[in-house]
């Protein structure tokens, strides 16, 4: 028995289950504002563009949100996120483009020179042909590399549609289990 838990713990750490950034400096974050996301314990804790670099230097797999609880494409992500992260039995780092009320757009973040840096094969370019960071989107690290980028949700959703139907929640869904296997 003693050794049947010491290996299910073993496989829970290095499936890369702990918090995405150090015990100490790990904070649940308030998903409070995600109108679907109904989990009282998301598995989301705040992070940074420094939080990522760092993780990514120390060549840890760990998920990543970039996202703002006003927008109504990742109120709709949230909670599959979740789901997937979940049943991954991972958590996400979540960075709130908004959580500064100075910052009017997701490339006003702190750091954002540091996260062109990191993702720039990656960002779509804006409308002045400047990287853009675009909500929502999900970075799934692997020893420090990005395994994968999912911007958006799915081809063809839009909120003024009305919420995604389960077809769609269920691509998503898909989407993002394979952004955690990828990750183990």
């Amino acid at each position: 028995m003693k050794k049947t838990i010491a290996l299910m713990i073993s496989v829970f750490l290095l499936a890369g289950c702990s918090a995405p950034v150090s015990s100490e400096k790990a904070e649940r974050s308030d998903m409070s504002g995600y109108q679907y996301l109904t989990d009282p314990q998301p598995a989301f804790y705040d992070m940074t563009v420094s939080d990522i670099k760092e993780q990514m230097d120390q060549g840890k797999s760990f998920a990543v949100y970039f996202g703002f609880a006003e927008c109504p494409w990742c109120n709709e992500a949230v909670p599959v996120l979740n789901e997937a992260a979940k049943e991954a039995g991972m958590t996400v780092g979540y960075v709130d483009t908004r959580k500064d009320t100075s910052w009017k757009s997701n490339t006003d973040i702190d750091g954002y020179d540091l996260f062109k840096e990191i993702a720039k094969d990656y960002l779509k370019e804006d409308e002045n042909g400047e990287p853009h960071l675009y909500a929502p989107t999900v970075i799934f690290f692997k020893d420090g590399k990005i395994v994968k980028y999912h911007e958006a949700l799915i081809e063809g959703y839009t909120p003024s549609e009305g919420r995604m139907s389960e077809e769609q929640q269920k691509e998503l869904l898909e989407i993002y289990r394979d952004g955690f296997s990828l990750m183990k």
